[in-house]
């Protein structure tokens, strides 16, 4: 799609002295052509915006020549140039043909038409306005405004500009925005607890000085924001229910190690020097690492948690297909996507017993002996195969019971279920355990063996390594010309 700007400012017929609502009558435009965007209040004050798309209607170009060429246009005055530049621009948004090509080529050959570096900066301006969001995109069509003129459908936006921001959505929300967005609350501290006891891994990739390594993202290095758009950003913040929310860096955590040691690779392979210099590795922390980081507020970092990539496969492909699951009423699932890490939950099962005949119903708990007590814990997979073998062990000390030999589970994410676990009573009550894949239990086993024998020469390494690059960065501030990034 190209768009194409040119000013209809003043876009009057000299001459033609028929209402403008009679030249909008002869120009019909069929599904396929440009939609009529022309309405009194703005073909004298707006500026359209065109997706240009191939031609195809020639008898509408024919209708408007026999006007056009016994009339001239009219072009904009500087009062409306300068409410256009500084303080709003209404946009269409629509369907484009030879009459648009026709159009444009008459406002050029008239004068009026668009230089070839005003193009260029309103393109500028206009995908600045959509990394800054001052122009608000959706993917959601529910969202998207349509006009209908003449059975011709079209999408009107005005594009604010300067200081002519949207009015305040809410405006207590600043006086009680840090009293809200405390962390952790009581609730959560509870539930920060309850997940570092637990032993589940997550893995990412840090350096050689134990930081974890995070993305950069490209519009903040391609545009310079001035004072009018960090002025934005906050009154986005504290007075828009939509905010404004650009995210500078990204910082990923991964379930299977596998594919954490894939992006490594790519780190390595990506940036070969940095990478051999700053010693790039995985490592696996506690779930309540990730879960601290993404519930402190920062507006410029942003941490996702990347699912196990095979296991989300294996989910839609196949195992979604069994009779014994069940997903979640809120999880968003198809034929061809899955929504965040699945985790699967076996449910409690109506089965009579093979001494009483009575039935009962028998829930799955996943038990651990501590301080020679056992403790039930509500169990948590991440992977289905794990989940079948855990309940082939159950079925085999629970002989008393007529179990099935596939347990009935319920499919959800991880990333909502910690949601509700969060701020929920009831929930943090209960011991939960969650349970890792076999690839991740293999991945830290195998780490502990390595990190007991090189404990000592890694603390020597690492100490060794701060002063190699303080020392390579210091001379090379000195010997060379270009600035070196700290």
């Amino acid at each position: 799609m190209i768009l194409f700007n040119f000013n209809l400012i003043q876009s009057i017929f000299e001459g033609y002295s028929r209402d403008i609502n009679q030249l909008s009558t002869l120009i019909k435009i069929s599904k396929q052509n440009v939609i009529h965007m022309y309405n009194n209040d703005s073909i004298n004050s707006r500026p359209f915006l065109f997706s240009i798309f191939t031609a195809k209607n020639e008898t509408i170009v024919k209708k408007i020549s026999k006007i056009s060429t016994q009339d001239k246009l009219i072009s904009c005055n500087f009062i409306i140039k300068f409410i256009n530049k500084y303080w709003q621009e209404t946009i269409f948004l629509s369907e484009s043909n030879s009459l648009s090509d026709f159009y444009m080529n008459k406002l050029k050959s008239d004068g009026i038409g668009i230089t070839t570096n005003e193009y260029k900066n309103f393109l500028l301006e206009f995908s600045k306005a959509l990394i800054n969001g001052r122009i608000r995109a959706c993917i959601s069509d529910s969202k998207i405004q349509l006009e209908n003129n003449n059975n011709m459908t079209y999408i009107r936006y005005i594009w604010r500009k300067g200081l002519n921001f949207s009015l305040p959505q809410k405006i207590i929300y600043p006086f009680l925005y840090f009293k809200n967005n405390k962390f952790p609350n009581k609730l959560q501290n509870i539930w920060v607890k309850k997940l570092q006891q637990n032993e589940f891994p997550v893995f990412t990739i840090i350096n050689g000085f134990n930081q974890i390594i995070v993305a950069e993202s490209s519009p903040d290095t391609t545009f310079n924001k001035n004072l009018v758009d960090l002025l934005y950003k906050w009154y986005s913040k504290y007075f828009l229910v939509e905010q404004y929310n650009n995210i500078l860096h990204e910082g990923l955590f991964f379930i299977n190690p596998k594919d954490a040691l894939e992006y490594q690779n790519y780190i390595q392979h990506k940036y070969k020097n940095s990478s051999l210099q700053n010693h790039v590795k995985s490592f696996a922390s506690k779930l309540d690492v990730y879960y601290n980081l993404v519930r402190s507020y920062n507006s410029n970092i942003q941490f996702r948690l990347i699912p196990d990539l095979k296991e989300v496969g294996e989910l839609i492909y196949r195992y979604r297909y069994y009779k014994h699951i069940t997903f979640h009423k809120q999880q968003k699932y198809g034929k061809d996507y899955f929504q965040g890490q699945p985790i699967y939950l076996i449910q409690p099962i109506l089965v009579s017993s093979k001494k009483t005949k009575e039935n009962h119903l028998v829930n799955y708990f996943y038990n651990i002996k501590k301080n020679n007590s056992t403790k039930q814990y509500e169990a948590i997979f991440m992977n289905y195969k794990t989940a079948m073998l855990a309940w082939k062990k159950f079925r085999s000390y629970t002989s008393n019971y007529n179990l099935p030999v596939k347990p009935k589970l319920t499919v959800y994410n991880l990333e909502d279920f910690i949601k509700i676990c969060e701020n929920n009573n009831k929930i943090i009550e209960k011991n939960i355990i969650f349970v890792p894949s076999e690839d991740s239990y293999l991945f830290i086993k195998n780490k502990r063996q390595l990190d007991a024998q090189s404990n000592i020469m890694q603390l020597l390494s690492n100490k060794f390594l701060y002063m190699q690059i303080i020392s390579k960065r210091i001379i090379w501030s000195l010997t060379s010309r270009q600035p070196i990034s700290w």
